[in-house]
């Protein structure tokens, strides 16, 4: 009995042994989706797009993207809405849709932004990268950018992450 006892305690041990090395690997971050990596790009950022146009972004931990613009008065659109994800340890992609309405309120569009952002990863304190803006017409789908007969608008932007004092 005291073998017995003995060979069941080294079982114990090892199998605290293996879960206790394998603690760490579960803890990293991650969202609904097992995506992970997501505490150096979260955070909400002051953007300047080579337009000229300027917009608030926000960042999620669980990969939501919230976006506000300058042009949304002038050009009728609605808050950006989406998701991102990191891609590798220094940039992220999103995609993000609003809603075009013309002067009645009557749906003329969904615009589809395709983004890749790249962060300065010291502190992330920084970002910039480029998009792609698509607008898609009643019978066109958003969700499949081929579906889209137009031409695409790029542009670039650069971003400083809003800090309180």
């Amino acid at each position: 009995m005291n073998r017995e006892f003995r060979s069941n305690t080294r079982i114990l041990l090892v199998l605290m042994l293996i879960w206790t090395m394998a603690l760490p690997l579960s803890e990293a971050k991650s969202d609904s989706n097992g995506r992970k990596g997501y505490a150096c790009l979260t955070g909400t950022y002051l953007i300047k797009e080579g337009s000229g146009t300027r917009g608030v972004w926000t960042f999620t931990g669980d990969g939501n993207f919230i976006g506000t613009s300058s042009a949304q008065p002038l050009l009728n659109f609605s808050t950006l809405q989406g998701v991102w994800e990191q891609t590798d340890w220094k940039r992220a992609q999103a995609t993000v849709m609003d809603f075009t309405v013309d002067d009645q309120g009557n749906l003329v569009n969904i615009a589809r932004v395709d983004i890749v952002i790249e962060t300065d990863r010291k502190s992330c304190n920084t970002i910039e990268g480029e998009f792609s803006l698509r607008f898609f017409e009643e019978g066109e789908d958003p969700m499949k950018p081929e579906t889209d007969t137009g031409s695409p608008i790029m542009d670039i932007f650069k971003g400083e992450r809003i800090t309180t004092p």
